[in-house]
């Protein structure tokens, strides 16, 4: 009985899903878009503007402009779909464990981790930006990967989509391809799309480890001055998370919009 009674809840579930997604699509108007859906509890945490910590969010939450998402490295590898957010026309953001992103208008901005999107016909565009290049699609289907060193990968699997980079450089991708851009360098050539995209996904470094700048080992470097010591130290690069949390907790003393603090 208490059987049949949880499968009778998750097939409701699926269902209300499934209308809610059908409403959006048919145009009517949703003002607390984007929300969060098929999440399992304390899967997806998001920090507010003006916030220092992450909440836990349910099932129809809103997610809000700014906000830092992320979902936990969790070992639910087993559910038929991961949590997803739904934008304004449809559009539909799976995300999968260990992964950190803000939202940024109609698109997201993906700090660590994988996410895959889906694009409806009526959607007006769909971005996923990195450090240095942008990811605009259309319509169709895409995948997006930030590795911990600043790393990233795109691919479309349908549809149409380009990246832009900063020297306003635009790379066309067509269905079934995938581009790699390393940490300051330009986009790699144009390649099929490999098969890690169908495979499970499990996190790349937890998010705390990027925090904290790697410390030399004291027996494979050899002694030096006490002056290069000190120069090495301040000229240490942060990390790709650290940079970008660095320049928006800047932003926030500058304008208060955005204050983010661990």
């Amino acid at each position: 009985m208490f059987d049949l009674t949880k499968r009778s809840f998750s097939n409701l579930f699926v269902l209300a899903v499934f209308l809610f997604k059908c409403l959006i699509l048919l145009g009517k108007p949703f003002a607390l878009l984007p929300v969060l859906v098929n999440s399992q509890e304390n899967q997806i945490s998001q920090r507010l503007l003006n916030c220092t910590d992450f909440v836990p969010a349910k099932n129809f939450d809103r997610i809000f402009e700014g906000s830092l998402v992320r979902r936990s490295r969790d070992t639910l590898q087993g559910l038929a779909s991961s949590p997803q957010i739904i934008f304004d026309h449809g559009e539909t953001l799976e995300i999968f464990p260990g992964t950190l992103f803000q939202i940024e208008g109609s698109g997201v901005r993906l700090l660590l981790g994988r996410i895959h999107v889906v694009i409806p016909e009526n959607s007006t565009g769909f971005s996923i930006h990195g450090s240095q290049n942008a990811f605009e699609i259309q319509k169709g289907e895409a995948w997006a990967e930030a590795d911990e060193y600043g790393n990233f990968s795109f691919a479309l699997s349908k549809g149409s989509g380009w990246i832009k980079g900063r020297e306003r450089k635009i790379v066309q991708l067509r269905a079934g391809t995938q581009v790699s851009i390393p940490k300051n360098a330009p986009p790699e050539k144009l390649r099929e799309m490999d098969v890690r995209w169908k495979e499970s996904f499990e996190g790349f470094a937890p998010i705390s480890s990027l925090l904290k700048k790697p410390q030399p080992d004291s027996e494979e470097i050899p002694h030096e001055p006490e002056s290069n010591q000190a120069s090495e130290t301040e000229n240490t690069p942060n990390s790709p998370i650290e940079e970008t949390l660095d320049k928006r907790s800047s932003e926030s003393e500058t304008n208060g919009e955005l204050i983010i603090k661990d």
